[in-house]
């Protein structure tokens, strides 16, 4: 009987801190560009066969920065782990899972990623093309293309042999 009520207290404490964490994610409302995409724009997987991890450095100006995740290669275009970029520069990465969208928020720039799409929305209208790739997924982890990312927070990307650059 006392194990009995035991589970019964240790559930509802389990609900109840369940609630109290499950009241910290923050609800997303997709932008109308992103809704567009979405319902307009087929999706694009990429096999996985086709994804590489090649030896490449990341420097931001001329700090080589350590990530958590590699970088990653699809058909010759060069890819970041959102989260780790984030991390690296300093910016705001969230991912909303029920809408499958990476969020970028660099106090002047606003990047909506809808997963498997080649399209984003800068600061809430603009839809940009991202020519010849996708956000990908990669271990649960979203992947973004260098260049297009990097340009679009507003720096410059270069790239040389096994070193990728980001400068203001």
């Amino acid at each position: 009987m006392r194990l009995k009520k035991l589970g019964i207290i240790l559930l509802g404490v389990t609900l109840f801190q369940g609630t109290i964490l499950g009241a910290e994610e923050k609800e997303y409302k997709l932008s109308e560009a992103v809704q567009k995409i979405m319902s307009t724009e087929k999706k694009q997987v990429s096999d996985a066969s086709k994804m590489t991890f090649p030896e490449v450095d990341f420097y931001l100006g001329n700090k080589k920065i350590e990530l958590s995740a590699p970088i990653m290669s699809v058909e010759g275009k060069t890819f970041l782990p959102v989260r780790a970029l984030g991390n690296a520069l300093g910016i705001s990465v969230s991912y909303a899972p029920q809408h499958k969208v990476a969020y970028i928020d660099s106090g002047a720039v606003t990047l909506e990623l809808p997963l498997y799409y080649n399209k984003a929305v800068k600061n809430g209208e603009t839809v940009l093309t991202i020519e010849g790739a996708k956000v990908e997924i990669y271990k649960g982890s979203a992947y973004l293309p260098i260049r297009f990312v990097g340009e679009n927070l507003g720096y410059k990307v270069s790239y040389q042999e096994g070193k990728i650059t980001f400068t203001k």
